[in-house]
């Protein structure tokens, strides 16, 4: 008997997305009770905890990605001026670092001017660190996913590439909808799916736009946002923030490839 589809509604992402943060949270209070007593806990139980603790950022990257994908509308309060370039180093910087340790590899060109945008500083980056994670998905063993940046005209350019073996041209129209994801050989993959439909909604919710250019050799997700005239509000500290939240979108939309952040520092 064919099993009826779940099917996730826009107007029902919010309370689904709702719904899975209040267990998460008592989870999380949880793993830092038991952490806090890390004198107590075997090697084995040690590397169980690590694993919950995965889990626990796996989720929190769905319950971050089912309404942001459907229904994200950036709040007034929220936006921002700021240099975009800076910005997207102090992000790309700790992500290099971070996957570095796992054994993946990100690398960035980005130009050492300081044209300005006006955005959600948190959501763009996160849109850019799900592009990454889908450049992780699909690159060879041993290859690197790379960022570059450009001005062309009156927009900001941030193309995600990979070395991977492509998408098939057939498959082009359907990579941004969700809830539909395929592995590097056609076949249905472990995800959502949400990761390129949030991109392109918190790219084009700014005035931008995202495209996804696919060879044999490779795969390049194209972004554009445009530059804003105005000058930054506020003088950004240098410390990259994303490094010392350890709930930021650096640890939640790479929680595949990196180690989640233990609760407690080491002694």
């Amino acid at each position: 008997m064919e099993q009826d589809k779940l099917e996730y509604k826009p107007d029902y992402a919010s309370a689904v997305s709702t719904a899975m943060r209040r267990p998460l949270t008592d989870l999380f209070s949880h793993i830092r009770s038991l952490a806090a007593h890390e004198e107590l806990l075997t090697p084995y139980l040690r590397q169980e905890l690590e694993g919950v603790l995965l889990s626990g950022y796996r989720l929190l990257r769905v319950a971050d990605s089912i309404s942001a994908a459907e229904k994200y509308e950036p709040a007034e309060n929220a936006m921002t001026v700021f240099p975009l370039w800076p910005h997207l180093r102090e992000g790309l910087e700790a992500a290099r670092l971070l996957l570095g340790v796992s054994g993946s590899t990100l690398q960035y060109d980005l130009p050492e001017t300081r044209e300005t945008v006006r955005a959600d500083e948190e959501m763009l980056m996160r849109a850019v660190l799900h592009l990454i994670s889908n450049a992780l998905d699909a690159a060879e063993d041993g290859t690197s996913v790379t960022v570059r940046g450009s001005i062309v005209g009156e927009q900001a350019v941030i193309t995600v590439s990979d070395t991977g073996c492509g998408i098939a041209p057939d498959r082009l129209d359907s990579v941004f909808e969700p809830y539909t994801s395929l592995n590097r050989d056609g076949l249905p993959y472990q995800s959502l799916g949400l990761g390129l439909p949030l991109a392109r909604r918190v790219l084009e919710t700014h005035g931008g736009s995202l495209r996804i250019v696919s060879t044999g050799e490779g795969t390049a997700a194209v972004c554009s946002l445009p530059l804003c005239n105005e000058l930054p509000a506020l003088l950004r500290s240098p410390a990259p923030p994303y490094l010392q939240d350890t709930f930021s979108p650096l640890y939640t939309v790479l929680c595949e490839y990196i180690t989640p952040p233990w609760p407690y520092s080491q002694p």
